[in-house]
């Protein structure tokens, strides 16, 4: 059995959840929203092979987003 796992939906935040004694709604580290599932087919981050998944691996909905912007690819 795959035991739940948390991910900060910040993706300039890696903060480890993983020691949290109870499911946190908000991340500790940065403040941002922590998901447990993909919320567009729900399926559990514990069964994605990357940890820090930007994308969820079976519909490709994104998890993780950046919330500042320094960089937009223009030169």
């Amino acid at each position: 059995m795959v035991s739940a796992r948390a991910m900060c939906t910040n993706a300039d935040c890696h903060h480890d959840l993983s020691s949290s004694s109870q499911a946190a709604t908000l991340c500790p580290g940065c403040g941002a929203p922590v998901i447990t599932a993909c919320p567009s087919c729900s399926s559990p981050l514990a069964e994605m092979k990357d940890r820090w998944a930007k994308l969820c691996e079976k519909c490709d909905q994104e998890l993780r987003h950046h919330r500042k912007q320094s960089y937009f690819g223009v030169m």
